[in-house]
Parts: structure tokens; C-alpha cells; sequence
């Protein structure tokens, strides 16, 4: 493990966000770090926050109220922000991707509704896309190339009953590729 990283298990997340207010915290200070900005006039740092109702703001300036979730797909959800934080988990961290059946069992919801929940997630984390930061690793291979050696016999091509019989064309000697940095061949990177 690389130092300075902090690996994130599931029960860690659950146990960093065992409830509501502390979702909702996560969320106020990855949207908005220098304050919360009203999405009706813009206004940065001066709202008031709603005691009564956890995550709404009412806006000093224009006396609208709003929301954390306010103008993002999070917007008049039912689900708890709890639910949405480990449900991004999931997407994120799961490597070959993660189907909305798997997500209904783990997080104990409706097929639809996991459903609706990952197409959202989907969708949040297309519409900002990240900026390689730091140091970049690239693996690279080379592709293409003889196929493998099988243990399968070899079966001759079948032959044409009334075709007349032409000699195979000669095939020329092929050259010989060169290996690493010096091939022809394409590469990839991963």
C-alpha cells in the first residue's frame, strides 16, 4: 500500500456515516466549501440554516429555502443521503461495475429503485469529469500476434468435390517483428 493513502472499506463508510447529520455534512462540504450558495440569487454565505428540517437553508437575501440536494439529481429523493453516500460507494468501487439487482440486495431496496438510484449516480459522475492530478501510472502492451500453441490437432480444410484442383500460392517467408519499443506492432494503455 502506497503511503499517505487511507483505504475506505464499507464498514468504515458506514461507520464514518452511521447517520443522517453527518451525511448531510459530507455532502454541504463537498458542495458548497466556502458556504452555502443559494441556487435562486447566487448568493454565497448568507443562509440560515433550518432547525426543524436537517439540510435546508433559507436564503437571507431572497427568503427562499433550498437544500443541500437542490439542483442535483439528489433532488426530492425519499432515500436518505445515507443510502446515496454507500450506493456511490459501490459504483465507484466496484471494478468490472455493479448491476442494479446486486445493489437492490445489498442495500435492501426495489429492483426500480436501485435502478433509478444508479442511473443517477451514473449521471453525477459523468457530468464532471476529473482532471488527472498527481502522478499518473500507465501500464502498456503490446497487441496482436501469433495465436497460442493448442493441444488440438490440426484438421484439414475440407475439399471441393468438382473444383479443379490449384496448386496453394506460395507464401513468402515472413520477416520476423521486433519485440518492445521497436515493434510494429499497435499498442495499448491501460
Amino acid at each position: 500500500m502506497k503511503p499517505g493513502r487511507d483505504p475506505l472499506s464499507l464498514v468504515a463508510l458506514q461507520a464514518r456515516f452511521a447517520d443522517e447529520e453527518k451525511c448531510l455534512a459530507l455532502l454541504e462540504r463537498a458542495r458548497w466549501p466556502a458556504g452555502p450558495t443559494c441556487p435562486h440569487c447566487g448568493v454565497t454565505g448568507h443562509a440560515s440554516r433550518l432547525k426543524a428540517r436537517p439540510g435546508q437553508f433559507a436564503c437571507l437575501d431572497c427568503g427562499k429555502s433550498f437544500s443541500v440536494t437542490s439542483g442535483t439529481p439528489m433532488h426530492k429523493t425519499h432515500l436518505p443521503a445515507s443510502i446515496w453516500i454507500i450506493a456511490s460507494y459501490l459504483i465507484g468501487t466496484s471494478s468490472k461495475g455493479i448491476s442494479s439487482l446486486k445493489l437492490a440486495r445489498l442495500l435492501g431496496l426495489q429492483y426500480r429503485t436501485t435502478w433509478h438510484l444508479a442511473h443517477r449516480i451514473r449521471a453525477m459522475m459523468d457530468s464532471h469529469p476529473a482532471l488527472l492530478r498527481g502522478i499518473v501510472e500507465l501500464d502498456e502492451t503490446s497487441m496482436g500476434g501469433k495465436p497460442r500453441g493448442t493441444n488440438r490437432p490440426e484438421i484439414p480444410a475440407p475439399v471441393p468435390l468438382f473444383a479443379d484442383p490449384q496448386p496453394a500460392p506460395e507464401r513468402k517467408p515472413s520477416k520476423r517483428r521486433k519485440a518492445g519499443r521497436g515493434t510494429d506492432k499497435p499498442m495499448a494503455f491501460k
